[in-house]
């Protein structure tokens, strides 16, 4: 999928603004708890939607599922609504605090020794042929991607999706980078007026896949248009609910 497929539909929304602030809330509670299911359940947790959605929603905790994924769900929802505020402002405004904020949100409650922290040892994926950076490199190398996003003449799709994709070849943290990596995607995606992107649970493998090829190979054909799909689905879904406002407007 070619962005010019994307831009159209991000036009087409435009054209549809404002949406009603009923509308918006009932797509940021559906986002919220979409996002806080599919990104922990790709790190392995195992809540379903519906426990998600209880949790998240009505504060109900689950029979059965661990304090682990109760907290790691918990947390994750709340550095939503952190960058949900963060995306009120521009590209530029995002610095290396910000990156190192989300990672503090994401372990606040199951790994808050690490929490905000870059690794201080080398890492390795279990079953992947990617090198990750000696950890005397990582925050220069943060700072560096901090520098592209904030002064990139890209389009803004192609700096989310080079942030998601950099920020794990970094690996800068010991737990979460693929958490932090999709929530500073997604910042800057919404700073730019495009709704998050979300990675479903069903195509984690995929993804993986994409990822190692642009990673390791340079290949990053598959990676830009599965990461492009992603998003056009979730234009999709906000352009839907945008219709209906616009059909209730006219209806009046």
């Amino acid at each position: 999928m070619m962005y010019s497929e994307l831009i159209k539909k991000k036009e087409q929304l435009d054209s549809l603004r404002p949406i009603s602030p009923a509308i918006l809330d009932n797509l940021r509670e559906w986002f919220v708890v979409e996002l806080s299911y599919t990104n922990t359940a790709i790190d392995g947790n195992t809540f379903t939607r519906q426990e998600t959605n209880l949790l998240v929603m009505n504060d109900i905790t689950i029979g059965g599922k661990t304090l682990t994924e109760h907290l790691e769900i918990k947390d994750y929802a709340n550095a939503i609504d952190f960058v949900n505020d963060q995306a009120r402002n521009r590209l530029e405004d995002i610095t290396e605090k910000d990156i190192l904020d989300l990672h503090h949100k994401i372990l606040l409650s199951t790994g808050r020794s690490n929490a905000g922290k870059y690794r201080t040892i080398p890492v390795r994926l279990c079953g992947s042929v990617v090198t990750f950076p000696n950890p005397t490199r990582v925050q220069g190398l943060v700072k560096e991607l901090v520098e592209y996003i904030s002064g990139s003449q890209d389009h803004p799709i192609t700096i989310a999706l080079e942030a998601h994709s950099r920020l794990l070849s970094i690996r800068p943290f010991l737990r979460g980078n693929g958490r932090v990596a999709r929530l500073l995607m997604n910042m800057i995606l919404m700073m730019n007026g495009y709704p998050p992107a979300i990675v479903r649970k069903e195509d984690r493998m995929e993804y993986i896949d994409c990822l190692e090829k642009a990673q390791y190979a340079g290949a990053k054909e598959s990676y830009v248009e599965f990461m492009s799909v992603c998003i056009s689905r979730s234009l999709d879904i906000y352009i839907k609910a945008a219709s209906t406002n616009a059909l209730d407007d006219n209806s009046v």
